[in-house]
């Protein structure tokens, strides 16, 4: 086999997919859990719900000033919508991801990244093949940094992915070359 030769198919697809550029230093404090929670993929993907949690934080102490009734009632409510959040299981927050288009293979993906990024970063991805399937969460190396287009273009290598996973990704990517050439038949 030739060294120049590619170990998978690579192809242009639009799935829900989100990112987190960390540093090699965060990626060796807080590895990735084998199953995220609620609380994890929040924290980590999704900061500005952290940051709104803070701000409703705040706010309360302020109302607490003029109505301690008002500002309790708040906290549980407050206290309620938590619950609901922790139990959210992982297979549920595909709804949430953005979709993005990205170049994807068997061991890793190309995607715009706005973020100030090196090859010394790390990425964090999770994203979702099928609607009916559990999102794929992984760490990546960073491979590759360009501009395509007036966008910054990062080449990501997988990290730490299963082979369940790797033959999620290929099946799905065979099932888009498939539909590919059916539709440029027609």
């Amino acid at each position: 086999m030739e060294q120049n030769k590619r170990q998978f198919f690579r192809f242009d697809v639009t799935i829900p997919c989100i990112y987190q550029v960390i540093t090699q230093e965060e990626a060796a404090e807080e590895p990735l859990p084998e199953i995220p929670d609620a609380k994890f993929i929040a924290k980590h993907f999704l900061p500005d719900f952290t940051r709104l949690d803070g701000e409703i934080s705040n706010n309360i102490s302020l109302i607490e000033e003029k109505s301690p009734l008002l500002a309790e009632t708040l906290r549980l409510l407050n206290r309620k919508l938590d619950t609901i959040h922790e139990r959210v299981q992982f297979s549920n927050f595909s709804s949430t991801l953005p979709i993005k288009g990205i170049n994807l293979s068997g061991n890793g993906m190309k995607l715009s990244i706005k973020d100030k990024i090196t090859t010394a970063n790390k990425v964090d991805v999770m994203f979702q093949t099928y609607p009916d399937v559990d999102p794929i969460l992984t760490r990546c190396s960073v491979v590759n940094i360009y501009q395509e287009d007036g966008k910054q273009k990062v080449s990501l290598s997988f990290d730490s992915i299963c082979e369940k996973q790797q033959r999620e990704i290929v099946y799905f990517l065979q099932n888009k070359e498939i539909e590919l050439l059916q539709k440029s038949r027609i």
